[in-house]
């Protein structure tokens, strides 16, 4: 994601009529799911015209965009700080790797709702044709995988990972099969509960 992109989602969320709208629109968004909520809706529960609301943004996907963002810009620190902190006690490559494992279980224990949100904003934005300068979730997976590469490299030279194994495979794994399952356990414990 470029850094052009990100300072101007930044000065957006500066705004206190714009901030109030992405709230609404997030709560609007985790009771109802994107696809479902309705630009009337948000508009009633932050208390603006709809009209307003597309003063502000030009389309409901400029919306769901920054609220995007925000929820992420939010668990990103929050993700960050797991990671950190559990790297202390990381004695080589196998263990960093574990922590990703642990970060994925951290996901779901405590983050049940940035889980359904990233479902719910990776399936609108497919079916958007998103850019990669503005779909968030592919970003942050980005700088994940890059992550991903670095511990299995250090793996290999500190013997912890095979030598053979490649840094794309335990990558793949990761995200197309930790992430959908942790998505699906979450979306089916809150409908459950």
């Amino acid at each position: 994601m470029n850094d052009n992109y990100i300072l101007k989602q930044q000065e957006k969320l500066e705004k206190p009529k714009i901030n109030k709208v992405v709230l609404a629109a997030k709560t609007e968004f985790e009771r109802n799911g994107i696809i479902n909520s309705k630009i009337k809706d948000i508009a009633k529960l932050a208390g603006v015209g709809e009209a307003s609301v597309y003063r502000y943004f030009k389309d409901k996907t400029e919306l769901i965009d920054l609220v995007a963002f925000y929820a992420w810009s939010l668990k990103s620190h929050d993700f960050e700080l797991f990671i950190t902190s559990h790297m202390l006690e990381a004695k080589n490559g196998a263990d960093q790797l574990l922590v990703i494992f642990d970060l994925f279980t951290d996901l779901y224990y405590n983050h049940k709702d940035i889980l359904k949100l990233m479902e719910d904003y990776g399936n609108y934005r497919a079916m958007t044709n998103p850019t990669t300068d503005t779909n968030i979730l592919a970003s942050y997976l980005i700088s994940l995988k890059e992550l991903i590469y670095s511990f299995v490299e250090l793996g290999i030279q500190d013997g912890t990972v095979k030598e053979d194994t490649l840094k794309e495979d335990i990558y793949e794994y990761i995200i197309l099969s930790l992430l959908p399952t942790i998505q699906n356990l979450a979306i089916r414990s809150k409908v459950l509960s």
